[in-house]
Order: structure tokens, then C-alpha cells, then sequence
């Protein structure tokens, strides 16, 4: 039986809100969040998105990759294709969340509340106002710094075998940026850099990589020695964070860094974005840019 997606028991508004930002500014993920929870059936398939949107194959996986991520649908084979079930919290608060996503005045002005785990023990709640400018989730395609990687297919090995130094050695290579930054324990990032550019224009960014040394899906536990890499990566004075891994990310991780997110946003009112790349996108910004990565 499907876990669902949502947790009933967390702040209503907080859930619809994270739901609309999830769809806001992106057509193609509110198209197929749409197709997924309108009528009755409970799951839809790949191809039933394909006729039910007028995407494409690589449109509707994309998209509905982002509603998994972002836990708003589970992800289930039927029939031998990718296909997405409705989360009841989500099915009775689709009108809200189309709504929200449509209307950025009305989403920045939605009421909220957000928990953040501060650590092991500590939860910071963070009260939301109306000048709150809700965070963005983005994929590498967006980044203008990476363009290239879309011209290579999304089909690429889940787990890349490459160094964590490697990755960020590439990456640095890529955006042109020539500090030199030490990787240790107690570091907040892995890299910062002002010469990331998103949506026409030059961001501060901070970057967490983690190589091969982790084993399996990566999950917050898994990052730092007391699990709190995520939260030290907030600490940086940055619009984009991003967490790059050779292998698949945890939906835990996401969760977190959008709570972090969230708590940026409305600490800062500044306009957050957060990224992560996973074995997958890692592939593609190799073959993308093979010389920066030492391939040629």
C-alpha cells in the first residue's frame, strides 16, 4: 500500500502554500499536477499525462519528477510506465493551491508558519509576514552558468563515480570562479561564489557537495558529522543554495531545504532559490562540459 505523500498532522497552510510555490512560474508542473488530480481516479500513468497536458514524454517525466521531489504526488509503475498517485490533503486543497499558484500576491500574503530543525534537538519556528518572498526550488536546467546541460539527454546513470573534489574542481571550472576554498569538518559550504548566473543575472550562491564516500540514497544524516550540513549551509549570505551528490537524493533533503528555505526568505527578504543535483544531472554536467571536468 502507497505511503502518502503529506503529513495531516503538519501546519494546513504551510503545506498548501510549499504546494503553490512548487507550481508557481513553472507551466508545465501545474499542467500535469492538474491532469493528475482532476476527476476521480486515484492514478494516473505517464501516457494519461502525455494526452491529458499535450506534453511530451520528456515534459510530463520532468514535471512530475518535481511533484515527487516535492512530495505532492507518489511515484508507482502500473502497466509498465512511471505513473503518480493523489495525496488526499492535496486532492482537498487543489482549488486553494491552483489559486495561490496563479496569484503571487495572494500566495506572498498566504498566513504561515514554518519549523526548521536547527540541529539534533533545537526547532526554530519562523513567522511569515507579507512581505515574504517565497523560495524557489530550480533544476540545473535553469541555472544560466550550466546552459549547456541541456542539450544532453536526462537519461544518464543514477550514481556517477567521481571525487567530491573533482565535482567541485569542474564546477569552479564552469563558472569561471578561481578562489581556492579548503574542504574541512566545520566548514558552512563547500564553495561560495558570485559568479553563478540565474535568470539574466549574477547571484551569490553557496555549494555542498558530497562524493562517493556516502553510500546509498543521501540523506540529511549523511551529511556532516552531526547531520546538520544542510542548516550550516543556510548560514551563508546567499540567494542560491545547492546540494550536489554522486547518487539519488532523499525526499528528506528536499523537504529540509525548502523548510530552509522558507526560513531564509522571511529572515532576509531576499528572493531564495535552492538546487539540488543529483547522479543524474552530475552525469550531464560532465558530458555538458567535459574539458572543465578533466574528460577530453
Amino acid at each position: 500500500m502507497p505511503t502518502p505523500v503529506s503529513d495531516s498532522r503538519s501546519n494546513k497552510h504551510e503545506q498548501v502554500a510549499h504546494a503553490a510555490e512548487v507550481l508557481q512560474n513553472a507551466p508545465n508542473r501545474l499542467r500535469v499536477f492538474e491532469a493528475i488530480y482532476r476527476g476521480k481516479k486515484a492514478v494516473k500513468s505517464r501516457s494519461d499525462l502525455e494526452a491529458a497536458t499535450g506534453l511530451d514524454n520528456k515534459q510530463v517525466l520532468n514535471a512530475a519528477k518535481a511533484l515527487v521531489d516535492n512530495q505532492l504526488v507518489s511515484q508507482e509503475k502500473k502497466d509498465g510506465q512511471a505513473s503518480y498517485r493523489k495525496d488526499s490533503f492535496y486532492s482537498a486543497n487543489k482549488a486553494k493551491i491552483l489559486s495561490l499558484a496563479r496569484d503571487p500576491e495572494k500566495l506572498a500574503k498566504q498566513p504561515r508558519s514554518t519549523q526548521v530543525r536547527g540541529g539534533a534537538t533545537s526547532v526554530i519556528r519562523v513567522a511569515i509576514g507579507a512581505s515574504f518572498k517565497p523560495p524557489q526550488q530550480v533544476t540545473v536546467d535553469d541555472i544560466d552558468s550550466f546552459a549547456a546541460v541541456k542539450q544532453i539527454r536526462d537519461r544518464q546513470p543514477q550514481r556517477v563515480s567521481i571525487s567530491e573534489d573533482a565535482v567541485k574542481q569542474g564546477i569552479k571550472r564552469v563558472l569561471g570562479e578561481s578562489a581556492e576554498f579548503k574542504d574541512w569538518g566545520g566548514e558552512n559550504n563547500d564553495l561560495t561564489t558570485t559568479r553563478v548566473r540565474i535568470g539574466g543575472k549574477r547571484c551569490a550562491a553557496a555549494f555542498a557537495f558530497k562524493g562517493p564516500a556516502q553510500k546509498g540514497k543521501l540523506t540529511p544524516g549523511k551529511m556532516g558529522k552531526n547531520g546538520d550540513q544542510i542548516q550550516r549551509l543556510f548560514q551563508a549570505d546567499a540567494d542560491l543554495f545547492v546540494v550536489q551528490y554522486v547518487g539519488q537524493i532523499g525526499e528528506n533533503v528536499v523537504t529540509q531545504m525548502s523548510a530552509l528555505a522558507i526560513a531564509k526568505a522571511a529572515t532576509t527578504s531576499k528572493k531564495i532559490r535552492y538546487c539540488l543535483i543529483d547522479g543524474q544531472d552530475t552525469s550531464r554536467l560532465m558530458k555538458a562540459y567535459s574539458k572543465e571536468f578533466g574528460d577530453d
